[in-house]
């Protein structure tokens, strides 16, 4: 089975240990569990390193530790760890989990073809529908990144529709990582939808294509944040506020060549669409600042620091408060 979480320690010591190897390896799993990793990583060092020790303890002791190294963002002392686990590791179900974080951690890192190749090779020996499941969700997933999204709407659904049958069949993060990929795939979608300066009606027309996609990519988002996992509540706050900024933007451009095109000037639904946009521009904005700042207050309130929440905080540090600005309100 593959772990769900990060920070799984594989507890299970051999009978046949003696007590200070146990002792040490109980202790270093209550560090890692602390937060301690950087003391963690010394005790998971020397067990797997000392030769008396049984294979079975040495080989946990080795996966540990490069779950400690990935918790320090020692990205590639983790993977080089993973990665000799995962073709020498004696114990089956370790080596696959250490492929499946190696696979993880190219995806994270943008090496998509090399993780969509060890995702692949997995699934081709999976036959347990957790596995399966877990498997769907990261292939979606980095095809949504990769903008393949047929490929990324056929796995996300095979995922949904395992889920579907065995409604126990994925963990709350992988659930919530599934929630986040559904939105990111209709954002997707969203952002096809090009308005540019077409006719009044046309561009409503338009808009509100683009609402609806952002509207189901939002409760997508809100059911990722429901499962109350904070590495994919940062996710789906920081998607979503990108989502609803992207619009805003684009909005305000809109607004502009409005008011800058004096052949519109007394045409009534350009007016009305103008004041519409004027009125609508502000909100999602704002609707956007709240969705990023909720992002930094999850990694502060949770201690959870991930690449979402630093993005989040740069978000909040750098929005373009014009965008909060209505016509009305303006100085």
């Amino acid at each position: 089975m593959l772990h769900a979480l990060l920070s799984v320690t594989i507890l299970s010591v051999p009978a046949s240990l003696s007590a200070g190897t146990a002792e040490d390896f109980h202790e270093a799993g209550q560090l890692k569990d602390a937060g301690a990793c950087g003391e963690a990583v010394l005790l998971y060092g020397a067990i797997a390193a000392d030769e008396a020790a049984a294979a079975g303890l040495r080989e946990s002791a080795a996966y540990n530790h490069a779950v400690c190294l990935e918790l320090l963002d020692r990205t590639d002392e983790a993977i080089a760890l993973y990665s000799t686990l995962a073709t020498r590791a004696e114990d089956r179900v370790l080596q696959r989990d250490a492929l499946f974080r190696v696979a993880v951690l190219d995806s994270q890192n943008g090496r998509y073809p090399r993780a969509r190749n060890r995702f692949r090779r997995l699934l081709r020996s999976s036959r347990a529908t957790t596995d399966r499941a877990r498997l769907y969700v990261q292939l979606g997933a980095l095809e949504v990144q990769t903008g393949h999204r047929w490929r990324a709407a056929s796995q996300l659904k095979r995922a949904q529709q395992l889920l579907t049958r065995h409604p126990n069949s994925l963990e709350p993060w992988f659930l919530a990582q599934l929630q986040v990929a559904l939105g990111d795939l209709f954002v997707a979608e969203a952002a096809r939808v090009t308005i540019g300066k077409r006719p009044p009606r046309r561009v409503v027309l338009r808009l509100k294509r683009r609402g609806a996609f952002l509207k189901t990519a939002q409760q997508y988002y809100v059911a990722a944040i429901e499962q109350q996992q904070p590495t994919w509540m940062q996710a789906a706050t920081l998607r979503l506020g990108k989502a609803l900024l992207a619009m805003a933007a684009e909005l305000a451009g809109l607004e502009q060549s409005l008011a800058a095109d004096p052949s519109t000037a007394n045409d009534r639904d350009t007016n009305h669409l103008a004041a519409w946009i004027g009125k609508t521009r502000p909100s999602m904005a704002r609707k956007a600042h709240e969705s990023f700042q909720l992002c930094v207050d999850v990694a502060v309130e949770s201690g959870a620091s991930t690449r979402f929440g630093r993005d989040c905080r740069t978000s909040v540090d750098n929005f373009p408060t014009e965008l909060l600005i209505g016509p009305d309100t303006a100085p």
